[in-house]
């Protein structure tokens, strides 16, 4: 079925310094969504697939900087995260293209993410989500089905950053 037919939501949140914050999101139009009010919503850029979906495509400089705010802050899951760990959820996702986190058995959602590269300069300036049941489907399925309109969607979002930038420029 579509999207609304089996409860999925979709967001995309910028980067602001040490977590995304929801800009724009679904939920509050999908009767499924369990938590209708997300929008401006700070997540968590490590245990979050919006997150690491950005935080691994971003510069390693960036990354760095990130953590170092993370950490200052008192954020025990980044004092805590091991960095060969860290290093290898990075990897993944890159390799993958997509973000995914691991969430208890308890929560019945799972997402993944992909970010939005702005092409002129090679770097992430948000991510997108996918929100999806897990008695809906799983992850495979979700990737299968769901991860290419995501990413064009990203990419589409980002073709329009691109388009505002230069008309900004040229003005």
């Amino acid at each position: 079925g579509e999207p609304a037919e089996i409860g999925v939501t979709e967001g995309l949140a910028p980067a602001e310094r040490d977590s995304m914050v929801v800009r724009f999101t679904t939920r509050h139009i999908s009767p499924f969504s369990r938590e209708q009010n997300f929008l401006n919503r700070r997540v968590h850029m490590i245990q979050s697939a919006l997150g690491r979906a950005y935080f691994s495509f971003c510069a390693e400089e960036e990354r760095g900087c990130i953590l170092g705010v993370l950490r200052a802050s008192g954020d025990e899951l980044a004092i805590q995260e091991d960095p060969g760990h860290l290093a290898a959820i990075v990897a993944r996702t890159r390799s993958r293209g997509y973000a995914t986190i691991r969430r208890p058995r308890s929560n019945p959602t799972q997402s993944f993410a992909v970010p939005v590269v702005q092409p002129r300069i090679d770097t992430p300036v948000g991510a997108v989500n996918f929100g999806y049941y897990r008695s809906a489907m799983t992850e495979a399925q979700a990737i299968e089905r769901y991860l290419a309109p995501v990413c064009e969607l990203a990419d589409a979002i980002a073709a329009k950053l691109a388009q505002f930038c230069e008309s900004a420029e040229a003005a």
